[in-house]
């Protein structure tokens, strides 16, 4: 048998790094040169035309694939022949070779052909992201129109899609439940602009009196919430005294940033750093659970909390459209009270 010759002339494993790396170089740069081409081009193409009709192909070929090469690789080191010289072991027609080895020598030529769509992919995709011709770089150009073009027409049958389906949806309406929709939607409703120029920062979440968000701004305005937040103008100059406030609150606590225990009654100040990067903020956290905590907060930071909570409005001077602002200095020292102790007037 071509197996028990081959394994009388088989050679001593090599000792050393270097004999073998000299022995698995070359197995490593036909790996190389294989793997991961099937997952670039072939499963990624598949996939795009089938969708998941076919991942079961995926999996088998994965199942089957592991256990292939497995068995492989123990006949070779049991036997002392290839994997080839095991192939042409097969039974079955032959043509000088078995029909094993030539199934072999057509999975490789497909695989050169592979590589060869690959080559031709990434240069592609060089030549349309760093195009090094005018006639390169004009033909870019006019790809990236006729993209935006695309991107823009697309976006307009949707629009369209929807407003349709909204008409069809209106009508179905009785009439009584369409005059109930308003024609505009409130301000509360509505999305609101980019706040920006925020110098302080308080949050404020309790188990018992819910949460809040304040920021005040550069422009002296106190803006309640998130997303389409309540703007409140204040009287110039607030943001900047409280600003020295906090930096003063940062010059008595030291170098300490956190007070009490995890939990859901959580104090966090945000504002600008007395020392150090004026960029980076620094943030002051207090927090407990339900439990009572006697003495949690610093009386640095109840000062600084009495100040903010001092420059919020009275309810006269609030809007009585938004819900947000009724009321909101009560609720806010309110809230405090129950996360860290009263914060004084």
């Amino acid at each position: 048998m071509r197996g028990e010759e081959e394994a009388e002339g088989t050679q001593a494993p090599p000792i050393g790094i270097l004999p073998t790396l000299l022995r698995i170089g070359p197995g490593l740069v036909l790996a190389g040169s294989i793997v991961g081409s099937g997952e670039l081009i072939a499963t990624t193409t598949t996939g795009a035309q089938a969708g998941f009709t076919l991942l079961w192909l995926v999996l088998a070929g994965c199942l089957v694939k592991v256990f292939a090469q497995v068995e492989f690789g123990r006949a070779a080191v049991a036997r002392g022949c290839t994997a080839l010289g095991a192939l042409d072991e097969l039974p079955g027609p032959r043509l000088r070779v078995g029909w094993g080895v030539w199934a072999w020598v057509a999975m490789t030529l497909l695989t050169l052909a592979q590589q060869g769509g690959i080559v031709g992919g990434v240069g592609s995709t060089l030549a349309q992201s760093v195009p090094l011709t005018d006639a390169g770089r004009a033909r870019e150009t006019a790809a990236e129109e006729v993209t935006e073009l695309q991107i823009a027409e697309a976006l307009a049958r949707i629009r369209a899609d929807v407003a349709n389906r909204t008409e069809l949806m209106d009508a179905r309406l009785p009439k009584a439940l369409r005059d109930l929709v308003p024609a505009e939607l409130p301000a509360i409703a509505r999305a609101g602009a980019q706040v920006g120029g925020a110098l302080l920062g308080l949050e404020l979440k309790s188990c018992r009196k819910g949460e809040f968000y304040l920021r005040w701004t550069e422009d002296d305005q106190l803006v309640v919430g998130y997303g389409n937040p309540a703007r409140i103008p204040l009287p110039e100059g607030t943001t900047a005294r409280l600003v020295a406030l906090s930096k003063e609150a940062q010059t008595k606590v030291g170098a300490k940033v956190y007070w009490g225990r995890p939990g859901c009654d959580v104090e966090s100040y945000r504002m600008p750093r007395a020392t150090g990067p004026a960029d980076l903020p620094q943030q002051l956290i207090v927090s407990k659970d339900e439990r009572p905590a006697a003495g949690l907060r610093p009386a640095a930071l109840s000062e600084l909390g009495a100040a903010l909570a001092a420059s919020i409005p009275k309810d006269s001077a609030l809007t009585a459209a938004d819900v947000r602002t009724r009321e909101l200095a009560r609720r806010v020292r309110d809230c405090f009270a129950s996360i860290g102790g009263a914060i004084g007037d």
